[in-house]
């Protein structure tokens, strides 16, 4: 059996308070969403293997992350 990829994180995902840990790796993803700003208690968050050119300026305000995994994509910037 296949698993189809994830494209794209939907906004809804700004709802999820309580997410402590957020693993995404080696799926198609080309963009967040800015409401991934919105996981302040987000310690961890693994985005390695997907298309991102770019993250929401939001993720600079994610308090508790730290531990940052963006490799293997196509990133072009990074917010101040």
């Amino acid at each position: 059996a296949t698993c189809a990829l994830l494209r794209e994180v939907p906004a809804a995902i700004g709802e999820c308070h309580g997410m402590r840990s957020l693993v995404l790796i080696s799926n198609g993803i080309v963009s967040l969403p800015e409401e991934i700003g919105q996981l302040h208690v987000l310690e961890q968050l693994f985005l390695n293997g997907n298309f991102l050119r770019s993250v929401p300026q939001s993720m600079g305000r994610l308090p508790r992350l730290q531990e940052l995994c963006l490799d293997a994509n196509r990133l072009e910037a990074l917010p101040p």
